[in-house]
């Protein structure tokens, strides 16, 4: 089967390609694999390569009679509308072409071809609303009683809010929305922007008439996402919620209410629907819709959906005007009930026909990370007390924008936590609490003071530990970026509570001499949270104390960098991990991921070098997370907040000082501002008179050249006057026996031409003129041929004659 496809390059054309080729298929059972043609998508041309060099590209412009005669030849024609860019002259020349083929390129096309035209949903856009009251005699799968029935499951499952379903049930019955189905197609309305669209569905339906062997199927596609969402429909919102950067980026904008219904399609599922149409010779309906399954799929649930699932779960509502320029604002402003054709409906091929919800967020979160080559940087920071875990460890989560995780602030999310996990470590609290003050009261006199309940400190146990740090790392953030984990687990058990888990059914991978190669016989290891790298500082314990004394005073207080503190955390550190005895942090790590990839400093050495050595460490497989997703927009507005935030710390600061310091202060930074504002000016005037000297230098460059052209000019205008005399005087000579030429040899055949090609008014006039005077061209020779046998003939025989 020989296959076209325009804009291969596109998310659809490769998902396309994938599902029709059977090439790895071929080489077992010994078919012919399928061969592919296509034409490039330019916009995405540097951004989408072309799935596979085995496709023939084919250029419509600079080559088209080529174009026609390989076109010719395929069976089946994928027109992808959609990743036109409305650039549709291409799709319309090829409909033409198969709607009148040339005669020439008629004996090697196939006995029977296929088109698929794939357009959009936006088509409907302004088509009025399916009310109940007008359709009487609607099929019940039109309403949403079919829908309902799903729901009851789905409902559950997506927790979705229940205002949504009491105010569907408080819509009168006569009022209520039916779905849009392929036998509607007739009544859709495009707006302007897809009139053409529009157009060119008509045009390949009238194809299928004019034409005895051309099957035409319209394909009418819900909006589509999945495979790394290299689109501008769902992009920017998996984007921004993948970055997570700010509370602003990461809320993904909801228009309206965001009660609004978007028919969506994985681009899999479509690719496959398409196969199916193909597959299906005998099927002879022309309009079909490809849209999931998606129970209710409005706005609102979608943007859950994908803030949760890949972020921080943030939203905002916004106003249509307030985003009305973004590219985006049409697609999810959409609002259209829309079921798919039966044959798609009745199929068991589905990849994701639930839609874009909470299920199957995690299967396109790993589409986006796979397509995207986003792939998570997880990176574990150990030492003893005040080595410098959280500095190196902060340097490295700003260096490649992953979360970085303390034990503190785990503790803290804990606390915060709504859920059944969360209330056990607030009851725990509160229990260790009791108990503290319970042994308190006991030994308490009567001059001690009452023991304040909020003041007391409690370490949580290990276990509910374990259990944060794994909550912690199992949510999107971390999922999609990685984490550094700063200083914790602080030994081989709490290590192997959080990395390893025993297994029941454990088999042993035993190495040639019969040995378990695991080093950790009984246990697995949880590949999804182990990490990749491992950094451990080493430090003697009078250098560690010194760093301790040189710290500010402030960043000490309330902390356990005391003499007496510091000697007993130091003393429990040392016992816990002693390398020597392969029994300490650094061992496990050692035989779970390899010498290699664990990378030793010592806090003696200056900062900056361990800084660059750690990321020299990192990045010596290449560099990892990919932070190619940040924007320009994204920097500026980081930036505005930035400022908006060191503004307002210094209104504080002046407000905390004296008057009179307050107004140097503000003096100081004023200047400074005056200085840098001079400093712009000045660049800006050395700007213009750089500028000011290029012009002037440019004019006189341009006057010099602009004389000497005139000179030269003026000389080559005489010597072609001269030249046009001679030409006139020969050609007054000549002009006579020319005309008589012409006359005699070449306007009747011309003439003759002329009125063949008014009688037939072929596709491509030009060829088709120059076939007709070679034709006529091989004609006259054959009969100048002829007339030279005829003569010879003649003077053979008048020679024999002479002879007898």
């Amino acid at each position: 089967m020989r296959i076209f496809i325009n804009g291969i390059n596109s998310l659809i054309g490769q998902s396309l390609f994938e599902e029709l080729r059977n090439d790895h298929i071929a080489i077992h059972t010994g078919e012919t694999p399928h061969k592919f043609f296509g034409t490039i998508n330019q916009k995405d041309a540097d951004t989408i390569p072309v799935p596979s060099p085995s496709i023939k590209i084919l250029n419509s412009k600079s080559k088209p009679r080529n174009f026609r005669k390989q076109i010719s030849t395929c069976d089946v024609f994928i027109l992808d509308l959609m990743s036109s860019n409305g650039e549709y002259e291409e799709v319309e020349f090829i409909l033409k072409t198969l709607k009148n083929p040339p005669e020439e390129f008629k004996a090697n096309a196939p006995q029977s071809q296929t088109v698929i035209m794939l357009t959009t949903v936006m088509t409907w856009i302004n088509t009025p609303k399916k009310l109940k009251k007008n359709f009487p005699k609607a099929r019940p799968e039109d309403s949403d009683l079919e829908e309902e029935t799903k729901s009851r499951r789905l409902v559950r499952e997506d927790e979705s809010d229940s205002d949504e379903r009491n105010e569907l049930k408080r819509i009168p019955e006569n009022e209520k929305v039916l779905y849009f189905t392929d036998k509607d197609y007739q009544t859709r309305v495009p707006p302007p922007r897809y009139q053409q669209i529009k157009n060119l569905e008509m045009l390949a339906m009238s194809a299928n008439k004019a034409v005895k062997n051309l099957r035409v199927h319209i394909l009418c596609s819900g909006l589509l996402y999945g495979n790394g969402e290299a689109n501008n429909v769902f992009y920017e919102f998996f984007r921004r919620a993948w970055l997570s950067m700010h509370q602003e980026l990461a809320s993904l904008p909801i228009i309206g209410s965001g009660v609004n219904r978007i028919p969506t399609i994985h681009v899999l599922d479509l690719a496959r629907c398409i196969r199916l149409v193909i597959q299906s010779r005998y099927l002879q309906q022309q309009y079909l819709i490809a849209v999931d399954g998606a129970v209710r799929q409005t706005q609102k649930k979608i943007m859950k959906a994908i803030s949760a699932g890949m972020g921080s779960g943030l939203f905002k509502h916004v106003e249509l005007e307030e985003v009305v320029d973004e590219d985006w604002c049409e697609y999810i402003s959409l609002d259209l009930k829309m079921k798919a054709s039966d044959i798609f409906r009745s199929a068991s091929f589905w990849h994701c026909k639930e839609g874009i919800r909470k299920q199957t967020m995690s299967l396109l979160n790993q589409e986006f990370n796979l397509y995207r080559g986003l792939f998570p940087l997880k990176v574990f920071v150990t030492g003893p007390p005040a080595s410098g875990k959280t500095h190196y460890a902060s340097y490295l989560a700003q260096a490649y924008g992953v979360p970085h995780l303390k034990i503190n602030d785990l503790i803290q999310m804990g606390l915060k936590l709504s859920d059944t996990f969360g209330e056990e470590i607030k009851k725990k609290i509160e229990e260790m609490k009791d108990q503290i003050v319970a042994d308190y009261e006991k030994t308490r006199k009567k001059k001690d003071p009452e023991l304040d309940r909020n003041t007391i400190k409690v370490r949580l146990p290990d276990e509910y530990l374990y259990r944060l740090v794994k909550l912690q790392m199992q949510t999107a953030a971390c999922r999609n970026k990685g984490f550094i984990l700063d200083g914790y687990p602080r030994n081989v058990n709490d290590a192997k509570n959080i990395f390893l888990s025993k297994a029941d059914d454990y088999q042993p991978s035993l190495d040639a001499e019969g040995q378990d190669i695991n080093p950790y016989p009984g246990y697995q290891v949880d590949q999804s949270i182990l990490p990749q790298y491992v950094i451990v500082i080493q430090g003697d314990d009078a250098h560690l104390k010194q760093r301790v004394k040189e710290l500010p005073a402030e960043k000490t207080i309330d902390t356990h960098f005391k003499d007496p503190d510091m000697d007993r955390r130091l003393k429990i550190y040392r016992e816990l991990n002693v390398h020597d005895s392969g029994n300490s942090v650094q061992c496990l790590f050692t035989n779970l991921i390899g010498r290699e990839n664990v990378k030793v400093i010592t806090s003696q050495e200056d900062e900056q070098s361990n800084n660059q050595k750690l990321q020299t460490f990192i990045e010596k497989n290449g560099k990892p997370c990919c932070l190619n997703l940040i924007t320009e927009k994204d920097v500026k507005f980081l930036k505005s907040i930035d400022k908006d935030k060191k503004r307002q710390a210094a209104d504080k600061t002046h407000q905390s000082i004296p008057a009179e310091e307050g107004k140097e202060e503000l003096k100081q930074e004023d200047d400074e501002d005056v200085d840098e504002v001079t400093k712009i000016i000045r660049r800006e005037e050395e700007e213009v008179k750089r500028r000011e000297a290029e012009d002037k230098e440019r004019k006189r460059v341009e006057a010099l050249e602009s004389e000497q052209k005139r000179i030269k000019d003026e000389s080559d205008k005489v010597k072609l006057e001269q030249i046009r005399q001679q030409e006139r005087d020969l050609l007054d000579t000549r002009s006579q026996p020319i005309r008589q030429y012409l006359m005699d040899n070449v306007v009747p055949h011309l003439t003759q031409g002329l009125i063949e090609l008014c009688k037939r008014v072929p596709v491509e006039p030009g060829e088709y003129l120059a076939d007709f005077l070679l034709k006529k061209a091989d004609e006259i020779d054959q009969q100048r041929i002829l007339e030279r046998e005829a003569q010879l003939k003649a003077k053979l025989e008048a020679k024999a004659a002479k002879q007898n």
